[in-house]
């Protein structure tokens, strides 16, 4: 999945993590601008091919070649 689009995350951008929670959830505020692509996409350096890589990008924004989104679903036990 790394490289083929930069995938669209529902949390706010943020330049690092110091105020994120230790559950994982989404960073989602009130009024937010800029959310969160990851991943890089076919065009991005080596540097950028790594979920850990982050980058912003403002809302509304429609890119069909480089970015995308992963659709998850939480199973039950």
């Amino acid at each position: 999945m790394i490289g083929n689009v930069w995938e669209w995350t529902e949390d706010c951008f943020y330049d690092d993590y110091t105020t994120a929670g230790s559950d994982s959830a989404p960073h989602i505020e009130a009024g937010c601008t800029s959310h969160t692509l990851r991943g890089g996409d076919w065009f991005s350096t080596e540097a950028s091919l790594r979920p850990a890589r982050f980058a912003p990008r403002p809302m509304p924004t429609r890119d069909t070649t480089t970015i995308g989104f992963r659709v998850a679903r939480t199973l039950g036990p």
